[in-house]
């Protein structure tokens, strides 16, 4: 889903006969991306990005009718279950201020956190550089996922009273997890750092 998320109507049977099936749990679905877009793009083409959301719109546009339905099942999942609905935009292209607002009167009038990384304050409060942060300007590379990560983590911590399970044995798996996950981290920083063939490809 993720490598063909952008091309799922023109598939072949290649697409499906993969080298390794093996399943790397400990990235949660997280695409590792370690390029910055300012070494991808031209530097002319880092103004301020048009994602933005642009405070001087104050109407709400629609939403799509059936991600409004999903949203609802969600809602009402969390709420059957007692879990606290959090609703985040990542700052990404694609997102419109009318969105934002439908978004933000829907968290509104349904009592749910709502937090927009396109949005003063929050894209201030993570740090977010767009020409650093991001890959190729619409999604976030391990910089700008790390940055808006740890955000998440102390809010879920601090304000949605998620336990801190390291000591717990039950979990034990997940330390593991996380020094594997900062191995290959190290692993692939350090590729993009090797300006010598021969020791990149070793």
């Amino acid at each position: 889903m993720f490598s063909y998320h952008d091309r799922w109507e023109k598939l072949t049977q290649s697409d499906f006969e993969k080298m390794s099936y093996d399943v790397y749990a400990y990235n949660r679905g997280f695409y590792r991306w370690t390029e910055a877009y300012l070494m991808r793009s031209d530097y002319k083409q880092l103004d301020m990005p048009e994602y933005y959301v642009d405070e001087s719109v104050t109407e709400a546009g629609k939403f799509n009718q059936e991600a409004e339905y999903y949203l609802q099942k969600m809602k009402d999942f969390c709420e059957d279950k007692d879990i606290q609905l959090v609703l985040i935009k990542a700052p990404m292209e694609g997102w419109t201020s009318g969105i934002h607002n439908a978004v933000q009167q829907y968290a509104d009038e349904s009592g749910i956190a709502f937090f927009d990384f396109n949005y003063v304050p929050y894209i201030d409060e993570i740090s977010y550089d767009h020409a650093v942060d991001s890959w190729d300007g619409v999604h976030m590379n391990y910089w700008g996922a790390e940055k808006l990560s740890s955000w998440l983590g102390m809010y879920l911590v601090d304000v949605c009273g998620v336990s801190d399970v390291r000591e717990d044995s039950r979990y034990a798996f997940l330390g593991q997890e996380a020094i594997k996950y900062d191995e290959d981290i190290a692993r692939d920083i350090g590729l993009t750092r090797i300006d010598n063939l021969t020791d990149y490809l070793s």
